[in-house]
């Protein structure tokens, strides 16, 4: 399996604590509020209903003695008459997030991962996923659906057919190439009916320095570069000769993001062309933490967290790869000091919320890879990570297309 370059933002991050330790503090921002005004009004009128109805005594027991720190899996709302309870949907739709009982907007948490070519980190992923009642985005690569022997299927902007710099289909050694392919896509097709989203992270990974890299492509490169990231999903059954066929349940207009290779390219540039072929949002740009998504030029932009890495003076993307670089450089280490890795990179991911459910609570956006680094160190902290806050009340573990319904409904 072929070690391909991963998503590294052009201005990621030093990896010295110097450099890095005069980041600008965070200024948040507001959350949307057109429409929350009512639920104010609500609150106040059942405020006083409350106080006109016989008493009701709160034991330690009930929902609203009940704190944070017990990670309890569901919101409740307890008055005189009836108690409502308001828990995670294990298939959120649109409308149905809400907000939480007090009238604030719950702390949105997004997890996703970049590749997506692995069976066996789709099968942990979906099963995270549903024991916390929870949906992730999955930036899945073209290429990964073409098989080696089928490679020049895909002919990337200003290069030659065939060529890719991740490769095709990563097939384990010894794996056949076909029954690999159909056992990917049946992760997919499963994570995807399970209400986890497929997003894009185009196809062939052209990345600076090297020449005619997504950072130069005009708007007509991104168009061919859509365009064949929609043939790949749909006929990726006739591309590979698969018999008997197989397909994926979702083709170009069910997918609505992006996120472009190495977080590279000018955005003034895609993002018309997202719009143009009916993407809603892109989740590769970098802005400061306790920030709420913007629009430009029609498109959601989902940026990933400069955030600090936790017992340092130094400020990471709020992605694996950039604590991969910081920790170790990029380069794996001994196994003995895999807890080591793994406990700063839970403190940072934990650093993160705990700030943004504390103030404005901003969308917490965390990017990864369907990798290994570190004897699993990225892995297992975002893991534990999920697990400990996707039930939490008032927290909601959604995708990227969860959260533009969310905003869009406001």
């Amino acid at each position: 399996m072929k070690l391909h370059r991963i998503d590294q933002n052009p201005t990621q991050p030093s990896t010295s604590e110097e450099a890095s330790s005069t980041m600008p503090p965070v200024t948040p921002n507001r959350p949307p509020t057109r429409g929350l005004w009512l639920l104010a009004v609500l609150a106040v009128l059942g405020l006083a209903c409350v106080l006109l109805a016989p008493s009701v005594v709160v034991g330690r027991d009930s929902p609203a003695a009940a704190t944070e720190s017990e990670a309890a899996t569901t919101d409740a709302v307890q008055t005189s008459a009836v108690t409502v309870t308001l828990q995670p949907p294990a298939v959120p739709e649109a409308g149905s997030i809400g907000v939480t009982p007090a009238g604030r907007p719950p702390q949105f948490v997004v997890l996703s991962f970049d590749g997506a070519g692995s069976v066996d980190l789709w099968q942990h992923w979906r099963e995270v996923a549903i024991r916390d009642h929870a949906h992730f985005t999955f930036f899945l690569s073209g290429v990964y659906l073409l098989t080696p022997a089928h490679a020049a299927t895909y002919h990337g902007p200003r290069h030659a057919a065939g060529v890719s710099d991740i490769g095709n289909l990563p097939t384990p050694i010894g794996d056949d190439p076909a029954v690999y392919l159909r056992d990917l896509l049946g992760q997919v097709a499963a994570g995807y009916r399970e209400g986890n989203e497929i997003a894009s992270h185009f196809n062939g990974h052209f990345c600076a320095p090297r020449p005619a890299s997504v950072g130069s492509w005009t708007a007509a490169d991104w168009a061919t570069e859509i365009d064949q990231f929609s043939a790949l999903l749909a006929n990726v059954s006739a591309d590979n000769a698969l018999t008997p066929p197989a397909a994926l349940p979702l083709g170009l207009p069910q997918v609505v993001g992006t996120r472009t290779p190495c977080l590279e390219g000018r955005f003034d540039t895609l993002y018309p062309v997202l719009a143009q072929h009916g993407f809603r949002y892109d989740a590769s740009q970098s802005a400061r933490e306790g920030l709420w998504p913007e629009r430009k030029d029609g498109i959601w932009s989902f940026p990933l967290a400069s955030v600090p890495l936790a017992g340092r003076k130094v400020h990471v993307l709020s992605m694996d790869y950039n604590l991969y670089v910081n920790q170790s450089r990029a380069r794996d280490v001994v196994p003995s000091k895999e807890p080591e890795i793994e406990a700063q990179a839970y403190a940072t991911f934990m650093g993160y919320f705990d700030r943004a459910y504390q103030s404005n609570r901003a969308p917490i956006s965390i990017g990864a890879h369907f990798t290994r680094w570190n004897d699993g160190a990225y892995q297992n902290a975002l893991t534990r990570f999920a697990d400990d806050v996707c039930r939490r009340p008032e927290v909601r573990c959604v995708s990227y297309r969860d959260l533009a319904d969310w905003l869009d409904a406001q």
